[in-house]
C-alpha cells in the first residue's frame, strides 16, 4: 500500500476526489500515463501497447473514518471484443495529523499472456507509485506533497 499525505483537510480532500471522479477523461488519463511511466507496456508478452486505457470506479462509501473507492482500470486487448482489466484497486482518503489528509491506494494489476513476475513486481510499484502521485496532484498540485510507504 502507498500512501501521500496531501495538505487539505479531509472533507475539502474527499469533495475534490468525487469531483475529479465524475470528471469526463481525468481518470483514464491519468492510469494510461502510469501505466506507460511504469513500464507495463514492456512487461505485456510482445511489448504490446497499454492504450486504449479504461477507468471505472464505484461509488464512494464509507469505512469507519476512511472514504473507499473501488477503481478498476483495463486495456483493449488486441484482437479482444471486450476489455482485460488490468488494475483492480481501493483508493482510500483517511485524516492525517492535523489538517492533513492520506491518500491510499492498495491493489493488485492481472495481466495476460505469460509475465515476467519479477519484472512485474518492480513495474507495479513503479506504475502504483505514479497513479497515485497523478490523483494527488489533480486534488492539490503536486507541491506539498510527500510519499509514505507502510
Amino acid at each position: 500500500m502507498e500512501w501521500l499525505t496531501l495538505p487539505v483537510p479531509l472533507p475539502q480532500a474527499r469533495h475534490r476526489l468525487t469531483t475529479y471522479l465524475r470528471t469526463d477523461g481525468p481518470l483514464r488519463c491519468a492510469c494510461a500515463a502510469a501505466l506507460a511511466h511504469g513500464g507495463l507496456n514492456r512487461v505485456l508478452v510482445g511489448g504490446e501497447s497499454v492504450e486504449p486505457v479504461h477507468a471505472l470506479t464505484l461509488p464512494p462509501y464509507q469505512r469507519g473514518d476512511t472514504t473507499v473507492i473501488a477503481l478498476r482500470s483495463s486495456i483493449v486487448a488486441v484482437g479482444a471484443a471486450d476489455s482485460l482489466p488490468i488494475l483492480d484497486a481501493n483508493l482510500e482518503l483517511r485524516p492525517g495529523d492535523g489538517p492533513t489528509t492520506r491518500l491510499g491506494l492498495l491493489g493488485s494489476f492481472r495481466l495476460p499472456g505469460t509475465v515476467d513476475y519479477a519484472e512485474l513486481e518492480r513495474v507495479a510499484q513503479q506504475t502504483t507509485t505514479d497513479l497515485l502521485r497523478r490523483i494527488a496532484a489533480a486534488l492539490h498540485g503536486s507541491e506539498g506533497t510527500r510519499l509514505l510507504t507502510l
